[in-house]
């Protein structure tokens, strides 16, 4: 569906639209000029001379855009890999109108849906997803969101999605990702409804769950909010979702309050009284076991799990709640009265 739109990043389509829509800082350095130069001109042999020479992250231009954000805004991935894996690049700082290099990144890669060079910005947004790069301005995937539902564009939605659940671990791009599903609904085909995405995204919250410490896992079930707020065309759909989420949360060691209990009840009695049964029901001494170790991990589990040694491939899996999965391998046919945790 054709819509005019107007991106909050200046287009960049070729090098000269680039080099003409910036100033170079009047007092810059010879190297700091070199270095927008290798960026520029995508010379990675001269950006890896100048590197143990400059400060990665100083701006380069009065925009206060960054050589890793100049590499985004020009698709130029080689560089972009370089000044990651580098490792002094500050994935948190901000351009003059407080985008971050995901916020520049994901605003690039709408705008060039149409662009041969697309598939090569999907691969630098997964990159910065990998690197552990946030948002910093609600406003950019506000856009993204809020444009990409009105033109009806599934695709996009559908793959940024996909790409979360491959490579991002970000509670942050999580929230802001079903809070703008969840507000911007009633812009996307009306009869159709949003449940294929919230379907999908429910599997980002499972992958976030598995990786949470029992300390950081509140962050995650606040987000339940999302999918039972928002409008559902098929309720067994939305029961499922919900029920798989809540059976990931209940293994993980949530505990349930009766306030996030009267909103499962309102959608599914049986799942607020499992979740319940379960948290009043006496645990195996696996249960225990995962949940002391849960408890016990300051980094993700993850991460806590590769520092110990000799570890069998079987407790691995536990702690990282795949016995959740084998129980939900047909969701379908679950009954939640022979289910036990």
């Amino acid at each position: 569906m054709a819509s005019k739109h107007h991106s909050f990043l200046p287009e960049t389509k070729s090098l000269k639209r680039y080099t003409g829509m910036t100033k170079r800082r009047p007092e810059a350095p010879e190297e700091v000029l070199n270095l927008e130069l290798a960026v520029i001109h995508n010379d990675v042999p001269l950006l890896q001379s100048l590197l143990p020479q400059v400060n990665i992250n100083t701006p380069l231009n009065e925009k206060q855009e960054t050589a890793l954000m100049v590499a985004i805004k020009l698709s130029h991935i080689h560089i972009i890999e370089l000044i990651l894996a580098d490792g002094s690049c500050d994935l948190s700082q901000q351009n003059i109108n407080s985008y971050s290099p995901f916020d520049i990144a994901i605003i690039t890669t709408f705008d060039n849906r149409q662009e041969p060079r697309h598939g090569v910005c999907w691969e630098i947004t997964a990159q910065l997803m990998r690197a552990g790069a946030e948002p910093a301005c609600p406003d950019a995937m506000l856009y993204v969101f809020r444009t990409a539902l009105k033109m009806e564009d599934a695709e996009f939605v559908t793959q940024f999605i996909s790409a979360c659940i491959e490579h991002c671990s970000s509670r942050l791009v999580h929230e802001l990702m079903l809070l703008k599903l969840h507000r911007n609904q009633p812009l996307y085909m009306v009869n159709s409804g949003i449940d294929h995405f919230l379907e999908l995204a429910s599997f980002f919250t499972v992958k976030l769950m598995r990786m949470a410490p029992t300390t950081e896992l509140g962050d995650i079930t606040k987000t339940f909010v999302y999918y039972l707020e928002s409008h559902w065309t098929q309720r067994q759909e939305k029961i499922k979702v919900l029920r798989r989420l809540a059976m990931y949360a209940t293994a993980a060691g949530w505990r349930w309050s009766s306030a996030e209990l009267a909103p499962i009840k309102n959608v599914s009695p049986k799942l607020a009284e499992w979740c319940l049964r379960m948290q009043r029901s006496p645990k195996s001494m696996a249960f225990y076991c995962r949940l002391s170790f849960r408890r016990g991990c300051v980094q993700s589990v993850p991460n806590c799990l590769s520092q110990v040694k000799n570890v069998p491939d079987v407790v691995t899996d536990y702690i990282l709640l795949h016995d959740v999965d084998m129980l939900l391998v047909n969701e379908e046919a679950v009954n939640l009265s022979d289910i036990r945790l």
